[in-house]
């Protein structure tokens, strides 16, 4: 008998489509779709695209204010700022608002062909207009202009007492007519008197430009009874003071790390003093000292972002303490050893327009168990005023 012997290759087809029907893993692939690459489990491989499409990436500008008043750069101000950009049409939008001190990044249309800038502080103001490869290019866009440095005429002191002011002291200050200092008087009240009397006068004098020397008298007994006496190093800052002051003397060495400082006093009677002052953005942040007689104290502040008048008499005293660029706004004490009896805690300000303190109301408590004590009253008086 003839035996029926099915085609080779037909055989073949069907085992293969026997196999693909057993096998509901592996199902064909639509031709034109993607192969999903590690699906999430009970997420869709191919989700819906969102109705409102992401916007287009925005254009960061990075934006500071900065004015040179005097010798002093005045880097971390807050500022006003007039903004109007142009997008690639041509049209433009203007805006207006407050830079905070220090690097501000502002954020622009993705499309900004152009954009103009204008900071006003402290009465003086800086424009810049910038095209888009320049914003492109751009680091940090320092908006700065300079300024005169108001002279202090006198600061007034007054203690509340009884529901009013009564005054305590005055300093006043005199310039040479290059704008250096030439004389600070001293006047103070006597308990038996009802006026400010003029006690003590100091005197600069200079070479080749640097102060070298103060000379301290008292005025109501007509004699000498101070002197300080300057050197500096190769960087022209202040390398020794030393000062006699009635029967004493000191001699004080001044030594700088960055922007740190630290001052070694040798006084006449035997001991020493460590004094170590560590400086931010031109402000005195932290201090501590350590006396060989065991005392010492440390302590941190703070600052507003106006003007320190004094930062800019160049009038250098044993502790250097008229170099903060800024006004205190506050300051936290600890001691080891003698507590004083009074110490400041509060600072409250009133500013003129071209950022200079005009009142000082300084609040003082008790060292020992922080009750407030009383407050003072300082009156800044400057030229042209």
């Amino acid at each position: 008998m003839k035996q029926n012997l099915m085609n080779p290759a037909l055989l073949f087809a069907l085992l293969l489509l026997l196999l693909t029907a057993c096998n509901k893993e592996q199902l064909p692939i639509p031709i034109g779709k993607p192969i999903p690459q590690n699906p999430v489990p009970g997420k869709p491989t191919n989700p819906i695209p969102p109705e409102n499409p992401v916007p287009p990436a925005l254009l960061q500008v990075r934006i500071k204010a900065a004015i040179q008043v005097g010798t002093l750069l005045y880097d971390s101000i807050p500022a006003t700022l007039s903004m109007e950009v142009w997008d690639s049409t041509g049209q433009s939008t203007q805006k207006q608002l407050t830079l905070e001190p220090g690097t501000n990044t502002l954020s622009l249309p993705a499309n900004t062909a152009k954009a103009h800038f204008k900071m006003e502080q402290w009465k003086v103001q800086s424009e810049q207009t910038l095209g888009r490869s320049q914003l492109d290019t751009l680091q940090v866009l320092v908006l700065g202009s300079q300024k005169a440095a108001k002279q202090l005429v006198s600061e007034a002191q007054y203690i509340f007492a009884a529901g009013e002011y009564r005054p305590q002291g005055k300093t006043e200050y005199q310039y040479n007519s290059n704008g250096s200092l030439h004389e600070v008087r001293f006047y103070q009240k006597k308990i038996s008197e009802a006026e400010l009397r003029h006690h003590l006068t100091d005197r600069f004098f200079y070479t080749g430009g640097k102060l070298t020397e103060i000379k301290r008298s008292d005025i109501a007994n007509n004699r000498h009874v101070g002197t300080t006496l300057f050197t500096y190093n190769g960087a022209g800052r202040i390398a020794t003071m030393d000062n006699t002051s009635y029967d004493n003397a000191t001699k004080a060495t001044v030594a700088y790390y960055g922007d740190d400082i630290s001052i070694y006093h040798q006084y006449n009677n035997g001991y020493n003093l460590s004094y170590e002052m560590q400086f931010r953005n031109g402000n005195k942040v932290a201090e501590t000292a350590r006396s060989s007689r065991g005392g010492g104290e440390g302590g941190t502040f703070t600052y507003d972002h106006n003007i320190n008048p004094r930062a800019h008499l160049n009038y250098p005293n044993l502790f250097l303490s008229n170099l903060s660029q800024n006004n205190t706004l506050g300051r936290e004490k600890s001691y080891t050893g003698a507590i004083p009896s009074a110490e400041p805690y509060k600072y409250e300000y009133t500013y003129d327009a071209d950022g200079y303190p005009t009142t000082l109301l300084l609040h003082y408590k008790n060292g020992i168990n922080g009750e407030n004590l009383y407050h003072t009253k300082t009156v800044y008086t400057y030229a042209g005023n």
